[in-house]
């Protein structure tokens, strides 16, 4: 930027030479010499007269002091650069830095001071002449100052300001989404004012618009943005539902929607995102409608196996929600109070215990920890549904959110047992065979997958890789257990076992596309922080190395059962 000032002063093009300094200074990654660099450069516009691109340096020290927490300076900035547009005549600049000071006092809960500058934002953007490439900015702001409407506790004023923010944001082109956030708006509202079945409406019509937005966003990067923002929506729309008794048997399909959209999205050949918003998210596919998910729902309930119960997780901000399904039947919702982050802290803490080798001498208290945390995890997510699931011989895990890094199968029931004395229980897995499903809906289409799917009835059985790393321990019981397992299909064709050095992810590329069975028997290291970038432990190649992440298990093209 410096070279292009230099080159543009040369030429005698001076605001062009400013504004690069401007753009230059905007791009510094310390945010204290950002600030330096921006007041140097105002400094200079100063003193050369140069008023418009003054006024852009002036904004740009507004977001640079806000972005290092000097809210103060940044406001004063954003109020100089206001002053200066309008001397310009500049109402979309004057419009744009009332704007910045309001979103920076909304954050600061400082609602009514951020009311006077959004207000003065969106008068000022409904005078810009060309009114149509402005509307998106325009509906920003005034969903804004709806907001904090809303949060001093003016429902009325909150819900006139998000009518018309969707007002202007149905002007635009469509390009960008400008009209699923006013109708959330709109629903918090008549929830506050206690209608609830227009609340309902707004919910249901901003979820829509959502997922017809998602349809149109080619870039993943738009697309992820905009599942992660949308996730409260939903959760908010369940306990909406959850509110009203005549509702409540709508939560599931909608919880099974808000699951199953983005998976059915994964299996016909869409992108991989985080755990998270894959799982929550429930966009809208491509190539999938909601009456078909419901439809294939129902289809599901109806010839689920008579000996297997599902049990559904939807775990929200402050609750989980828990359903039993068996065939035919869908129970009422369980609500579990305990908030999503505490959950998760007694599932991470619990993945730690069972992965963490004791001292030597210390086992039976370690196991006696382990058996603890287990049995209080299974009297929070299971005790509750116990009569549910009763005499079915085969359980259907669906977790949710934090519930996928849960080994349900350790889980541990001790009836009438005492802290130090649990050894008289049963794991799950003692009890029921299991298998998990990221959402119900899903199933038909795994099932079909393997219907069109081709596969040999044997096995590939990978067990005991040496990673080459000492810091990784060897799993001998891995090795008798892959031979033992593959003795069970002697075939034809053969059983295929690989270990030791040959259990590598070349050697599972080649054989798992075309079996019905693959069982890896390996350590595996988890990343809650990307459950993506998890993986589990192989031998190295000379091609590949040791690691096999989740998401190259979407590229093995397994067709097994």
């Amino acid at each position: 930027y410096r070279e292009a000032a230099r080159i543009y002063g040369e030429l005698g093009e001076g605001e062009r030479a400013s504004r690069a300094l401007v753009r230059g200074c905007s791009c510094v990654a310390d945010l204290d010499e950002r600030i330096s660099c921006l007041e140097g450069v105002v400094d200079q516009l100063q003193a050369q007269q140069v008023t418009d691109v003054k006024a852009e340096g002036l904004t740009a020290l507004g977001l640079a002091c806000d972005a290092a927490g000097r809210h103060m300076e940044a406001l004063d900035w954003y109020r100089v650069a206001a002053n200066a547009y309008r001397d310009l005549g500049d109402l979309e600049g004057e419009a744009r830095a009332w704007q910045y000071a309001g979103m920076m006092l909304k954050s600061l809960d400082r609602f009514e001071e951020a009311i006077g500058c959004l207000r003065t934002a969106s008068v000022l953007y409904a005078d810009v002449r060309n009114r149509t490439q402005m509307v998106e900015y325009e509906a920003w702001a005034l969903m804004d100052l709806a907001d904090c409407h809303l949060a001093t506790g003016d429902s009325a004023e909150a819900l006139f300001t998000y009518e018309t923010a969707l007002a202007v944001g149905q002007l635009g082109d469509g390009t960008i989404n400008v009209t699923t956030r006013p109708l959330w708006g709109m629903g918090r509202c008549y929830w506050t004012m206690d209608d609830l079945v227009q609340a309902r409406r707004s919910y249901a019509a901003a979820i829509d618009d959502a997922e017809r937005y998602v349809a149109t966003y080619d870039e993943e990067a738009r697309r992820q943005w905009l599942y992660e923002s949308v996730r409260k929506l939903y959760e908010e729309y369940i306990r909406l539902l959850s509110e009203v008794d005549d509702w409540v048997q709508d939560m599931f399909p909608v919880s099974e929607r808000c699951r199953a959209r983005t998976f059915i999205d994964l299996l016909v050949g869409g992108p991989i995102g985080p755990l998270e918003a894959i799982t929550e998210a429930g966009i809208e596919s491509r190539s999938i409608n909601s009456e078909v998910l419901l439809r294939d729902m129902e289809k599901v309930i109806s010839e689920l196996s008579p000996r297997a119960a599902v049990v559904s997780y939807f775990v929200a901000e402050s609750a989980v929600f828990v359903w039993t399904i068996t065939r035919g039947h869908v129970s009422d919702p369980i609500r579990i109070e305990i908030p999503r982050a505490q959950l998760l802290d007694l599932v991470l803490d619990f993945r730690q215990t069972i992965e963490t080798q004791p001292p030597q001498g210390q086992e039976p208290t370690a196991l006696l920890e382990i058996l603890s945390q287990a049995r209080d995890l299974h009297d929070l997510l299971l005790s509750p549904v116990a009569e549910g699931i009763a005499g079915y011989a085969h359980l259907v895990i669906v977790p949710s959110g934090p519930l996928h890094y849960l080994p349900f199968a350790a889980l541990y029931d001790c009836p009438g047992c005492e802290e130090g004395a649990l050894w008289g229980g049963q794991y799950l897995i003692e009890r029921s065979t299991l298998s998990y499903l990221p959402s119900l809906t899903t199933l038909k289409y795994a099932q079909e997958k393997g219907r069109h799917a081709e596969a040999e009835p044997t096995i590939f059985a990978l067990g005991d890789p040496d990673s080459g790393n000492p810091d990784y321990r060897r799993l001998p019981g891995a090795q008798a257990e892959v031979q033992a397992i593959a003795r069970l299909f002697p075939g034809p064709p053969e059983p295929v076992v690989v270990v030791d050095i040959e259990a590598t992810k070349t050697a599972l590329r080649e054989h798992s596309a075309g079996v019905r069975h693959v069982l890896l028997s390996t350590h595996g290291f988890f990343n809650p922080e990307n459950p993506m970038a998890s993986y589990l432990l192989m031998a190295p190649t000379e091609q590949d190395d040791e690691k096999l992440y989740t998401h190259e298990v979407f590229g093995l093209g397994l067709r097994a059962d």
